[in-house]
């Protein structure tokens, strides 16, 4: 095997993983959590995150508060910091607590057709997003 043959194998697997957190960043809307569509009620705001693979930060909101923290990630790896955020009470605050309480769990993630999903140790999806800045 000649060394340009190498070179050309070691760019195409270095550059796998910039790929992906290049695809992770903008912005994402809630469509699934548990497994379940959700059905927004008028005092509801849609759940979204905005992913800075620059600094590594993430933004977005809850279904009624603002939320803001860190994400680390490898491969299809990842992990969120504690967020910090608005504490205002909420129309279902169950369903807020309830979401926010998933991403301690959120172990991988995966990135298709415009979705993010991310899963828990046992590959189960807690939630999925769809990418709104195309």
């Amino acid at each position: 095997m000649s060394c340009r043959a190498i070179w050309f194998i070691f760019i195409i697997v270095g550059c796998g993983n910039q790929n992906s957190s290049f695809n992770l960043n903008g912005s994402w809307v809630l469509t699934i959590m548990e497994g379940e569509a959700i059905n927004f009620k008028d005092d509801m705001k849609i759940p979204m995150l905005e992913f800075q693979v620059e600094d590594t930060s993430v933004t977005g909101r809850a279904f009624c508060n603002s939320i803001r923290g860190s994400y680390e990630m490898s491969d299809e790896e990842i992990k969120f910091s504690a967020f910090a955020g608005t504490r205002m009470t909420c129309p279902d605050q169950v369903l807020e607590d309830t979401f926010l309480r998933l991403f301690e769990r959120i172990k991988k993630y995966k990135i298709s057709n415009s979705e993010l999903s991310l899963f828990d140790s046992n590959q189960s999806e807690l939630l999925r997003f769809r990418k709104t800045d195309q």
